[in-house]
C-alpha cells in the first residue's frame, strides 16, 4: 500500500470529501489495488460498496484482493 495515497484519503475524508462521489469510484480504485487500510477508511465514513452495480466488490474479488 502507498502510505501517501492513504495519508491523502485520510486527509480528504476529514475535510468531508464526498466519499461516493464519482460513483463510487475511491472505493472501487482502493478496491482493485487491494488498499485494505483505504478500503476501510472509506467504508467508515460510510462509502456505499453497492454502488456501479457492486462493481467495487468484484474488482476486489476478481483481482485477488479478497481481503479489500
Amino acid at each position: 500500500m502507498n502510505n501517501g495515497r492513504f495519508k491523502a484519503v485520510s486527509a480528504l475524508i476529514k475535510l468531508g470529501a464526498d466519499v461516493n462521489a464519482q460513483d463510487g469510484e475511491f472505493l472501487i480504485k482502493a478496491a482493485d489495488r487491494g488498499d485494505t487500510d483505504i478500503v476501510r477508511d472509506l467504508l467508515i465514513a460510510k462509502a456505499d460498496p453497492h454502488r456501479s452495480d457492486d462493481q467495487a466488490l468484484r474488482k476486489a474479488a476478481f483481482s485477488g484482493h479478497a481481503p479489500a
